[in-house]
């Protein structure tokens, strides 16, 4: 209070509410700051558990594929994918897929989705990997509150005008910032 107000050289009733305003917004981002890290923590959870479920699914997929290979195909019980008769069958929700030759279904099914889950298995990956460094980012920053504006604070350093004329950016931020008297 004493150090706001001999620096700005303010009355008391100015200085307290500028205290009182900026107590009140790093209360604010401290408990920000708790929400976004539970919320990253759920999200890195959610991932997980999709990559668990998709590692799962390409070593099941694999598993039809390598026994293709060796030519006596066999598939899990609770699979979607299953032999009847001579035909290659896949049963989903609303459709059956029918498979006429063991070298289409491998081909055409057994190749194009264990390519697509890989691809999402490493998409998935690459985002859990940003999430933990966001979460990391966000456990390690400090809390930081700027009064007189956000964007012309980083303009003195990224605007063109004012990275050439220092004096120019004091002189705006200045002006910008309310006036307390």
């Amino acid at each position: 209070h004493l150090t706001v107000k001999n620096r700005f050289e303010m009355n008391d009733y100015y200085t307290n509410s500028v205290v009182q305003e900026a107590n009140a917004l790093m209360k604010s981002q401290s408990e920000l700051k708790k929400m976004y890290i539970s919320t990253k923590e759920e999200q890195i959870k959610s991932v997980k558990k999709k990559i668990k479920s998709t590692k799962s699914r390409v070593t099941t997929l694999t598993k039809i594929k390598h026994s293709f290979i060796k030519e006596k195909p066999s598939f899990n019980k609770t699979s979607r994918e299953q032999q009847k008769g001579n035909f290659f069958v896949v049963e989903f929700k609303k459709k059956t897929d029918i498979y006429y030759h063991a070298y289409q279904f491998e081909h055409h099914y057994l190749d194009a989705q264990i390519k697509a889950l890989k691809n999402r298995l490493g998409r998935l990956e690459f985002r859990l990997d940003r999430l933990q460094k966001q979460l990391k980012t966000l456990k390690n920053s400090e809390k930081s509150v700027v009064f007189g504006g956000k964007k012309l604070f980083k303009g003195q350093h990224n605007l063109h005008h004012y990275r050439n004329n220092h004096k120019l950016w004091v002189e705006d931020w200045e002006q910008s910032r309310p006036l307390m008297e």
